[in-house]
């Protein structure tokens, strides 16, 4: 797996339950980066106006069906599609991109499907198969963006979904800014905790959380920065040593989910009371939702799978209406919900 694929797969894994989020009480917030937001909107009224008066076959192709986010993903894909009159059908590639080209191939050469959901492994290895598939009149919506499948640009009858990691790490950075205004005058000494993969949307969280808090709130000062474990036990455990080093620390901040309720953990068992202090981070589980409904987190950004899952089905239907006019290149809504 490529090392934005990866990225891609992780965040899913870490952020699939953001699919509880619309039945959180909590206040919150959708969006997009700028950019991709007009995108999004015109794809959502180009759906509603002008859905496939037909019911469509849709393949579900992630990368494995062995992780929960993508079983979840899938079952809601399912239940989407019944609901919308559409049949879903899915196939497990075990992280495998043979597995994936090989079904899709499958798919399309017996005609099993008027659609295809693909969330690739490796991009490249199944860019001539999604080309097949498009030239049989097939749909496509894959992961990612064009260039990472070696694509000169948009697609006839292929659309793409792409997270984007520097307005997620922007919502992290405004949100921790907001709760320093708010509870603490403007000012706070920050521990930073990041993500463990070493990868582009490692930076790119990194740098756009740290930016938008150092505009947000200039008063705000990070006094130490961290890369966070595999698991939330050892992020605990480097959090307090952190904390130790920084006793007076009355803000924490965490691109990466599982250090977001080691943070509060760590914080709290340190003496603090989370609810006059500032810890926000990276999540959508029922755990961190429950701490930001009593104000321990302050707030959490996630990237909102359920709100992407209903425009990529209706992008799905728009194409298929058209399947030769070229697609469009949507993004991951993100969520936000604070306290």
């Amino acid at each position: 797996m490529t090392p934005s694929v990866r990225s891609r797969t992780l965040a899913a894994v870490a952020a699939v339950a953001a699919l509880a989020l619309s039945a959180c009480g909590s206040s919150s917030s959708s969006s997009t980066s700028p950019a991709a937001s007009s995108a999004s909107t015109s794809s959502s009224a180009s759906a509603s106006q002008s859905a496939a008066p037909k019911p469509l076959r849709i393949g579900f192709l992630p990368p494995t069906m062995g992780v929960p986010a993508f079983k979840g993903l899938a079952d809601g894909m399912t239940a989407a599609g019944k609901a919308n009159g559409d049949t879903v059908v899915t196939a497990e590639a075990k992280f495998n991109p043979a597995t994936q080209i090989q079904t899709i191939q499958q798919w399309v050469r017996l005609g099993q499907v008027d659609a295809i959901w693909v969330i690739p492994v490796a991009a490249k290895a199944i860019a001539p198969s999604l080309t097949e598939a498009t030239g049989k009149g097939i749909v496509v919506l894959a992961g990612g963006a064009p260039a990472d499948y070696g694509f000169n640009g948009i697609q006839p009858g292929m659309s793409f979904s792409a997270i984007d990691q520097v307005a997620f790490g922007k919502g992290i950075g405004d949100l921790m800014a907001a709760c320093v205004n708010k509870r603490l005058a403007g000012k706070s000494t920050v521990i930073y905790a990041g993500p463990n993969a070493a990868a582009q949307s490692t930076t790119d969280i990194n740098t756009a959380s740290q930016a938008a808090l150092a505009s947000g709130a200039p008063g705000a000062t990070i006094v130490q920065k961290l890369v966070a474990k595999s698991d939330l036990a050892s992020d605990q455990v480097l959090i307090a040593s952190a904390l130790q080093g920084n006793p007076t620390s009355d803000g924490f901040m965490a691109g990466d989910a599982e250090a977001t309720m080691a943070g509060l953990n760590a914080y709290t068992a340190a003496g603090k009371d989370a609810t006059k202090i500032c810890i926000v981070g990276n999540g959508g589980e029922p755990d961190q939702l429950a701490a930001v409904k009593t104000g321990k987190l302050y707030g959490i950004v996630a990237f909102d799978f359920m709100a992407d899952m209903g425009q990529n089905l209706g992008q799905l239907h728009t194409m298929a209406a058209a399947p030769t006019a070229p697609g469009t290149q949507l993004t991951v809504p993100i969520k936000t919900v604070n306290s």
